[in-house]
């Protein structure tokens, strides 16, 4: 007795692709990541929580006036959260802070607390911002990948 199988070319075919992005990458589909990742990460700053998910310290209330706001999102001027950029390859996407060293300095502190202000005399806390780790957040750039993946089936 035979069984004659139809479309194993067709599947073949697809899995070749699979393949492929397994081991060359795939530039769209990083592209579309570092996307996401950025807006993960600027949406959720801006409703003022970390990458663990909790409220950002308090600002204090010195700042807050100068602000006109006490609500704590990291955007004063937009300078340091618009100088978030990034760049894809085949097999990475990755997010910096791009722009002049100011900018990245300002970053820094406010993302790993430390010494700021004229003549760094004002003790910043930490409000880490600068990263992803809640898992939802994961999960929406694992859904970007495999809905290119979908594409090949």
């Amino acid at each position: 007795m035979s069984v004659k199988v139809k479309g194993l070319k067709e599947i073949q075919a697809k899995l070749q692709k699979i393949e492929r992005i397994g081991k060359q990458g795939d530039s769209g589909m990083m592209t579309e990541v570092k996307d996401e990742a950025i807006d993960v990460l600027l949406k959720r700053t801006a409703s003022g929580r970390d990458v663990g998910g909790a409220p950002f310290k308090p600002y204090t209330d010195k700042y807050a006036k100068k602000k006109r706001s006490s609500f704590v999102n990291l955007f004063l001027s937009g300078k340091m959260l618009g100088s978030i950029k990034g760049k894809a390859t085949a097999k990475q996407a990755v997010i910096a802070v791009e722009g002049d060293q100011k900018i990245y300095d300002i970053a820094l502190v406010h993302n790993e607390g430390g010494k700021s202000g004229r003549g760094a005399g004002f003790k910043m806390p930490k409000r880490e911002f600068f990263g992803i780790r809640l898992e939802a957040e994961i999960k929406r750039l694992r859904d970007v990948m495999e809905k290119w993946i979908r594409k090949l089936l």
